[in-house]
Order: C-alpha cells, then sequence, then structure tokens
C-alpha cells in the first residue's frame, strides 16, 4: 500500500514538472509509452503506476522521445505478440519468415515494404542475439528487445 501510495504520489508529482514533447504530457506518456504501457496496454493507471516503480519513468520518457510513434497505432497490438509469442518470433526471424514474423511485419504498418522490414528485423535481432547476453535474459527483457527492434525498424522502414 504504501508503494502505492508513492508511485501514485510520483506519477501526479512528474504529470506537473512539464512535457517531454511538445504535444503530450508527462501523464500521457506514463500512460502509453515505456514498460507500463508495454504490459498493461488497456490499464492506464497500473501502467502509470509500473512506469513510476520499475525505472521512475525513464523508459516511458525515453520511448516517447526516440520513437513517440510507438506510444500509439498498433503499439499495444505489437506488445501482446511480442509478449505472447517472443520464441516463435525468434524462429521465425532466424529462417526470415512465419506467420508470427509476418503479423509483426503486419502490425508495424510495413504495407508495400515487408520484404525490407524483415531484412531489417533480421539484421537488427542477429546484431543483438550476437552480444550474447540476449539469450541470458528473461521472456520479458527478450519480449522488449524484440518490440523495441520492430518499433524502431517501423518508424526507418515503414510508411504508416
Amino acid at each position: 500500500m504504501k508503494l502505492l501510495k508513492l508511485a501514485a504520489a510520483s506519477a501526479v508529482l512528474v504529470s506537473t514538472i512539464g512535457t517531454a514533447s511538445a504535444d503530450r504530457d508527462f501523464a500521457e506518456i506514463y500512460k502509453e509509452c515505456g514498460l507500463g504501457a508495454l504490459l498493461f496496454p488497456d490499464d492506464p493507471i497500473i501502467a502509470v503506476v509500473t512506469n513510476v516503480t520499475w525505472d521512475l519513468g525513464t523508459t516511458a520518457v525515453s520511448s516517447e522521445l526516440s520513437s513517440p510513434e510507438s506510444c500509439k497505432g498498433n503499439s499495444a497490438m505489437m506488445a501482446s505478440l511480442v509478449i505472447d509469442a517472443h520464441p516463435q518470433l525468434e524462429q521465425d526471424l532466424s529462417v526470415g519468415e512465419g506467420d508470427y514474423l509476418a503479423s509483426m511485419v503486419q502490425l508495424m504498418g510495413c504495407e508495400g515494404s515487408e520484404a525490407q522490414a524483415t531484412a531489417a528485423l533480421r539484421k537488427n535481432f542477429t546484431e543483438t542475439a550476437a552480444l550474447g547476453t540476449y539469450f541470458d535474459t528473461d521472456a520479458l527483457g527478450k519480449a522488449e528487445v524484440l518490440y523495441n527492434s520492430a518499433m524502431t525498424t517501423s518508424a526507418e522502414v515503414c510508411s504508416i
């Protein structure tokens, strides 16, 4: 209970500090971005509490600053896909095709540039896997890496 009160107070404090983006305030960012939105896309209150509790909202703010498009649109469906199916996505990325990878590319909005998006995702995944730390990461960490890769690739390759 004490932690919940602290998280709520922190969220209120942060939402009154200012804006990280010209169009969005911290309250929106904490609801729609970062780990909280990734885990709880349908519950903005728990998303805010998670963002504040986990890392004081730094991932929410950094995702808003680096890729604001990841905080809207199909991001909730993308998050659900990578959380539920990251092992299948890993396999599809390794092979270069598959239903899960096709779903990911579709959610990215890469209509007309599916092959380019798939190649970019495979490249990102290969580079990440080569670091060696990816496979030592827990399921949530792997899902976050795949999600961030998809959002980055979407911004760079796809025309949403």
